[in-house]
């Protein structure tokens, strides 16, 4: 007899082959090549099914995730796009009082255009200031916030490490004595 599972839909094997009288052929023969076979067909059947398996399940898992990520970006988009269409109906709003007061609507909307140039000009100048501040911090191999180069305690720049990573033994000039 044979131990393990035995896959009876894919094996056809008779008493007669078990016991290896088919045709005269001993028990090492045919039969025996023929159970193998079934076996290693079995085998073989088994591992396409469950390789077919898991190609679906990873399918289904790159699916959920890309799901999750489109109901992610929908659920922040959706509160910025309404918060847009509110501030331009807020200037839209103030555009048209402003333009009553001063008695023609096309001057509430140059008063409203001109705030917003102003605005997006200060917003440009500073994102450039810190640009550049991070930038030249990139240079020197020193980490810069958000804003300008800061200055050390006593009003004289911090000394700057050399773009190696190695940090600089060198201290600052006394202000007034000799060394």
């Amino acid at each position: 007899m044979e131990s393990g599972p035995r896959h009876t839909s894919r094996t056809t094997s008779t008493a007669s082959d078990e016991a290896g009288t088919s045709g005269g052929k001993s028990k090492g023969g045919k039969s025996k090549m023929r159970r193998i076979g079934d076996h290693t067909r079995g085998l073989f059947e088994e591992f396409s099914t469950w390789l077919e398996l898991r190609l679906r399940l990873f399918q289904v898992d790159v699916q959920d995730r890309i799901q999750k990520k489109v109901e992610e970006a929908i659920g922040k988009a959706a509160p910025i796009v309404l918060g847009l269409l509110t501030l331009f109906f807020l200037l839209v709003t103030i555009a048209l009082f402003a333009g009553r007061a001063l008695g023609h609507p096309a001057w509430g909307f140059l008063i409203v255009t001109g705030f917003l140039l102003v605005v997006t000009l200060i917003l440009w100048v500073r994102s450039r200031r810190i640009a550049r501040a991070r930038n030249d911090a990139d240079a020197a191999g020193t980490v810069a916030e958000d804003g300008p180069a800061r200055q050390s305690v006593n009003g004289t720049p911090p000394a700057r490490t050399p773009s190696n990573g190695s940090v600089s033994r060198t201290a600052a000039p006394k202000k007034g004595g000799s060394s």
